[in-house]
């Protein structure tokens, strides 16, 4: 009889070993995005310094616009990158720049391999199932930003980049982060709005300037802040197609060494 018992016990202990390892490839802990006052995923995978090994971990909002409006719902990508690797984790979440031990927004899964989870008035997106594609794994979900304005969001993500030897021992650890901006403070008037001569005949806009000197970078937003259009603009070439917009108002922002001002157009 004794013997059976301590066969019961080594078996169960086997058991709760691999249940938890498989726990942590699926569903890591929450609050392991490297946020303030917070840790990161070296708690559990630690045999490497944090960001010491040869990839990274970025953030991607909205395709890269880093603008948002409040109460609306965008795409967020995380990719984590290590050359030789075949499987990769993540976790994320967003926070008031102002104020980092406050959540701001909340995740939602759009696909299997994302689960999203709340802890202490935060909101996280994190795998459920890890990627295991060679040299990156990609990640993608949505974010809604908060429904009344917290000013600049900060995103904090913690990726894995696993060797796939079953347990924790051997795997890079990389941890990023992204400010993005609201809308209406992004877009605020300067004092040389009215030195911009801006108008639109059908979809062509035209641009008069002392500002547009060297290159400048135009980018044309949508009213929700989606970046639908941009390029970079010659000081003598002031004249920009639009066939492919619809009709309707936009955001337009025009950035170079100089200044940086923006304007609201139409396009009929």
């Amino acid at each position: 009889m004794k013997k059976t018992i301590t066969t019961i016990v080594v078996v169960s202990s086997v058991i709760l070993i691999g249940t938890k390892a498989y726990q942590t490839s699926s569903n890591p802990m929450l609050g392991m995005t490297g946020a303030p006052g917070e840790q990161n995923c070296t708690q559990c995978h630690s045999s490497n310094p944090i960001n010491s090994g040869s990839g990274n971990v970025e953030i991607v909002f909205n395709n890269g616009s880093n603008s948002f409006q409040s109460g609306q719902t965008y795409p967020v990508t995380v990719k984590v990158s290590q050359s030789g690797i075949s499987k990769f984790g993540f976790e994320i979440t967003s926070v008031a720049s102002s104020n980092t031990t406050t959540g701001a927004g909340t995740f939602a899964s759009t696909n299997t391999n994302v689960t999203v989870g709340s802890q202490g008035g935060k909101s996280y997106a994190l795998q459920k199932v890890a990627a295991a594609t060679s040299g990156s794994g990609t990640f993608t979900f949505d974010w809604t930003a908060p429904a009344t304005s917290q000013g600049d969001i900060t995103f904090y993500a913690s990726g894995n980049a696993a060797n796939g030897n079953g347990n924790m021992t051997g795997d890079n650890i990389y941890t990023t982060n992204l400010k993005i901006s609201p809308l209406t403070t992004y877009f605020q008037d300067s004092k040389i709005d009215n030195e911009v001569v801006c108008f639109t005949n059908q979809k062509t806009l035209y641009l008069f300037s002392q500002y547009l000197v060297g290159k400048t970078a135009v980018s044309i937003y949508s009213p929700t802040g989606n970046l639908v259009k941009q390029i970079d603009l010659d000081s003598d070439n002031t004249e920009i197609r639009c066939d492919e917009l619809a009709s309707g108002l936009y955001i337009l922002k025009l950035k170079n060494q100089s200044a940086s001002f923006t304007k609201t157009i139409l396009f009929d």
